[in-house]
């Protein structure tokens, strides 16, 4: 795949990185990305862009929060996949903790760091009384509800990448 480089003003970059063809209408498709900072700076991302394009881990651009995704996934594949008590779970620990912390984070914005601090504070205090923190037991449940959310974000994104590909 291809890209290039557009300089927008003083610090700001525009990468545009050349997507398969539309597989159902045959036009052109590009991704989007904006950089502040220098040239090789913009460059850098470029190569990293498109190495991971190449390896097949390119995530286009998206305005999806991971609470809406938290939203689809529960209506979509936890109420249908999961007896209805762990469906109750889940959701209660997504309103009750995940969302409000992490909800508003883009889903391709959401990084290791940024959950491995949600369960730091989820330790510290973490309570809906505010009285401290939660068990290490609550908190890997919702660990093991979040890695399961976004592993099938990542399935679901691979399949999707595959339908468009040509």
């Amino acid at each position: 795949m291809k890209g290039h480089i557009v300089k927008r003003s003083t610090d700001s970059w525009s990468i545009v990185i050349e997507l398969p063809r539309d597989p159902a209408t045959g036009k052109r498709r590009q991704s989007w990305h904006t950089i502040k900072g220098t040239k090789k700076e913009a460059e850098k991302k470029l190569r990293e862009l498109l190495t991971a394009q190449d390896n097949g881990i390119f995530v286009k651009q998206s305005k999806l929060t991971f609470g809406e995704w938290l939203e689809n996934w529960c209506r979509d594949y936890v109420k249908i996949q999961t007896t209805q008590r762990t469906f109750e779970s889940y959701y209660q620990n997504i309103i009750g903790h995940i969302e409000p912390a992490l909800g508003k984070v883009i889903l391709t914005e959401l990084t290791p760091q940024i959950i491995q601090a949600y369960y730091a504070r989820q330790l510290e205090k973490g309570r809906a009384d505010g009285k401290g923190g939660l068990s290490a037991r609550s908190v890997l449940y919702q660990h093991r509800i979040i890695s399961k959310c976004l592993k099938q974000a990542r399935i679901r994104h691979k399949r999707t990448q595959n339908a468009s590909q040509p």
